[in-house]
């Protein structure tokens, strides 16, 4: 967990960066995160985390991304009027969190087993999105780390059901 000092530099970098985003020129992303934390700030006990999609924006050349939740109520409703498609090309995902969202879903089935049933039909989705990306070498890289996904759920699925 962050100390209060750093906690308060880092609202007031997103603060600024907030202040910058145009909702016209924005880029947009979403990556699955803890809703209750979307920054990474706070530590939060097990039983109060919850994964979700959270979106973020930045202002084109900037390397701060904002969550939607740190954006004034109009730059919010102007981007979530923008179409999905511009919103998230499958090009702009943000690789750097895989590890950590496929430890997440592992854990989530850990504990949750019976939730996890339509498990296949999710990662045939995201099959399908990957092939929409353009970049051959980002759209191997994701293949990859899909199939190295798939394999740990069977294991954990396995383990789960001894």
């Amino acid at each position: 967990m962050a100390d209060e000092k750093e906690i308060e530099q880092k609202h007031a970098v997103r603060n600024a960066a907030a202040l910058a985003i145009n909702p016209t020129t924005a880029e947009v992303v979403w990556e699955f995160e803890e809703t209750s934390d979307p920054n990474g700030l706070d530590a939060f006990e097990e039983e109060y985390r919850q994964i979700g999609r959270s979106w973020f924006a930045r202002a084109p050349g900037s390397d701060e991304w904002v969550s939607f939740h740190d954006l004034s109520v109009e730059v919010r409703e102007a981007l979530q009027q923008r179409p999905l498609h511009s919103c998230t090309p499958p090009e702009r995902w943000p690789l750097l969190h895989f590890d950590t969202l496929a430890q997440t879903i592992l854990r989530l089935i850990q504990r949750f087993p019976n939730e996890f049933d339509d498990f296949d039909e999710s990662l045939k989705d995201l099959d399908g999105m990957i092939d929409k990306v353009p970049d051959e070498a980002l759209k191997a890289l994701w293949r990859s780390r899909c199939s190295k996904l798939e394999r740990l759920v069977e294991v954990v699925k396995g383990k789960v059901g001894d």
